[in-house]
């Protein structure tokens, strides 16, 4: 077996190094949390995180602010998620009632276009059901995790 190692050539702008620093961030992120939640211990900075850092000259302090960011974007689409699931949810709920002894199934042509216009009229409503006011417990846990990370 051939262990030989390939080696590329890549040239980025600075901007480009950055964002891909951000999603290398952002991934080791997510797989931190991931591995909390499924109570194991998170793993140790990504090589190729560390390897960026070192290439873009960036201090530990900028390396936290910038780890904080990607931290609060994935936290705004983790929530833009899961209240569009629930919108969807809701509406499609809704349709269900108000269809009552009608086929209602993902099929039924009828079915989805109701469901679709109680979405878009109450994602708001759908929306502030959802009681977050104070982070789960599992948010602050993670939070404190990875606390040093980058």
């Amino acid at each position: 077996m051939n262990m030989q190692t390939d080696f590329l050539g890549l040239s980025l702008s600075r901007q480009e190094a950055l964002e891909c620093l951000r999603a290398c961030m952002a991934q080791a992120l997510v797989e931190d949390e991931t591995r909390v939640q499924q109570g194991l211990e998170p793993l140790d900075d990504p090589p190729l995180v560390r390897r960026f850092l070192q290439l873009l000259r960036i201090s530990d302090q900028e390396a936290d602010e910038i780890a904080n960011r990607v931290s609060d974007d994935l936290w705004a689409y983790s929530w833009y998620v899961y209240t569009n699931e629930w919108a969807w949810f809701r509406a499609k709920q809704e349709a269900q009632r108000q269809m009552r002894g009608q086929n209602v199934n993902e099929e039924n042509a009828e079915f989805r276009r109701l469901a679709e216009r109680l979405y878009k009229k109450n994602f708001e409503t759908y929306a502030k059901e959802i009681d977050m006011q104070s982070p789960p417990t599992g948010y602050k846990h993670a939070q404190e995790a990875g606390k040093d990370k980058f």
